[in-house]
């Protein structure tokens, strides 16, 4: 990904890998930079190339198959995404409805752009089928009947061809609604899509405004933010509302929270690993649940199902948390998560956890996305990459193909190659070290006036 002219980003190239992590100055544009990821990985969701033609339907109704190969349709795929994508600098309208400050994002002027090595296989590598229904008439049927038919997309044994099959299912419901060619097309290549631009995973952003979005939700209502708050994808086929102000990453997260309450009292699905588990239960260690009947976010004390407090009165650690937690029990299967200052009101020991969490969500199938000022979580970070090259130096996540850090400075960004090399963290170091020169310094001046003058 490319972005120009962005906010105080002039210009800086970055490449979206399983873990990326912004670190740098207040003011330098990390968080524009992870807004622009979201801003691809929003539209992207709603994405769907044009792989499937109304020809190429009908051959697939008559025929009952349509076959496709793979390596061509890949191509066909992300040169579409890519160039669709791209053309969005040139209306301006859905960055305008994005970012919703013509002082960060100007039309015409900034440029957010992508090129292939923003796409990764591994949901292709790991998906393997995708399935629906519609209903529909044969052309041929003289008594015009709908019926119900299931359309199958998957690799073949080869997995050189992708495959769609379609035959007609028994149906109960007598009241069919017929479903447009249009649609049924528009779902064939949503299907089609999933399969080579990792568009079938969600997008979860948790801005740094986190923790007064959970404090006052219950007036940030769910009624409201429906009504009131739209995709800026929809600007690209209709007029925004007048009375939108919050750039979307922040209303996506009001619509987020209020979508995902009832999940707080799931228990964690397999898909979460022990160690998640265990470094949840340290940074969290009561419960959090939702109580319809007082429309509240609750806090069940740690070791005890009786005894719980208003979300309101708990510590403000735990009110930055309580995003991340709603994300491991609400996310899907190769969700991506990015998340502004995630050591936010923790303590040092804690942003360490949290670094060593969001390590662990990377092993798994979680993208995560981190914009931080944590000395404590990038070093912690480091140590969770040379264990992993320790336990296994042929997979292990720190290549540079799994982990990059950008260091953002006044107009430049720069990615820092050696991850392992505390000395390339200058950043942090320069301010620690700064405050030690000058403590020390203020110990000489008090040893030597203790010392009183010299007798001669």
């Amino acid at each position: 990904m490319r972005i120009q002219k962005l906010g105080p980003i002039s210009d800086a190239t970055i490449n979206l890998n399983k873990l990326t992590v912004f670190i740098g100055n207040n003011g330098t544009g990390k968080t524009l930079a992870a807004y622009s990821v979201f801003a691809f990985r929003n539209w992207l969701q709603t994405f769907s190339a044009d792989v499937i033609a109304t020809a190429d339907f009908s051959d697939l109704v008559t025929n009952g198959k349509l076959t496709l190969p793979i390596a061509e349709t890949a191509t066909s795929v992300v040169t579409n995404v890519i160039e669709s994508f791209n053309r969005l600098n040139e209306s301006s309208s859905y960055f305008s409805n994005f970012f919703r400050d013509e002082a960060v994002y100007v039309p015409h002027k900034t440029q957010i752009t992508i090129d292939k090595d923003d796409f990764s296989n591994e949901l292709s590598s790991k998906l393997s089928k995708i399935l629906f229904s519609y209903a529909g008439r044969e052309s041929d049927d003289a008594t015009d009947q709908i019926k119900q038919y299931a359309i199958t997309v998957e690799k073949d044994a080869t997995q050189k061809n992708i495959v769609i099959t379609r035959t007609e299912q028994l149906s109960e419901n007598r009241k069919l609604e017929l479903s447009a060619e249009e649609n049924i097309i528009k779902r064939l290549n949503q299907s089609i899509t999933c399969f080579f631009a990792d568009n079938l995973a969600e997008n979860i952003y948790l801005p740094a405004e986190r923790i007064g979005i959970n404090v006052f939700r219950t007036r940030l209502n769910n009624q409201v933010v429906n009504e009131s708050f739209s995709n800026p994808v929809e600007a690209l086929t209709s007029r925004p509302a007048m009375n939108e102000r919050y750039p979307y990453p922040i209303e996506d997260y009001i619509k987020f929270l209020n979508n995902s309450l009832t999940s707080l009292d799931r228990n964690y699905d397999q898909q979460t690993s022990a160690d998640e588990q265990e470094l949840l239960s340290k940074l969290i260690p009561g419960h959090f649940f939702y109580s319809e009947d007082l429309n509240q976010i609750r806090y069940r004390l740690p070791e005890d199902t009786t005894q719980e407090i208003s979300f309101n009165l708990v510590s403000s650690s735990l009110k930055s948390l309580l995003g991340i937690e709603t994300f491991v029990k609400h996310h899907d299967t190769f969700s991506w998560l990015l998340i502004d200052e995630p050591e936010m009101n923790l303590h040092p020991t804690r942003q360490a956890m949290m670094a060593d969490l969001l390590y662990q969500l990377t092993k798994g199938n979680t993208r995560v996305v981190v914009s931080t000022h944590s000395d404590y979580f990038i070093k912690a970070l480091i140590n969770d990459i040379l264990a992993s090259k320790v336990a296994d130096k042929e997979k292990h996540i720190g290549t540079t193909a799994d982990v990059s850090i950008y260091e953002f400075t006044n107009n430049s960004v720069r990615r820092l190659e050696d991850l392992t090399d505390e000395a390339a963290f200058t950043n942090f170091d320069e301010t620690t070290d700064k405050i030690n020169t000058r403590y020390y310094d203020l110990l000489d001046q008090l040893d030597e006036e203790n010392a009183g003058p010299t007798d001669e």
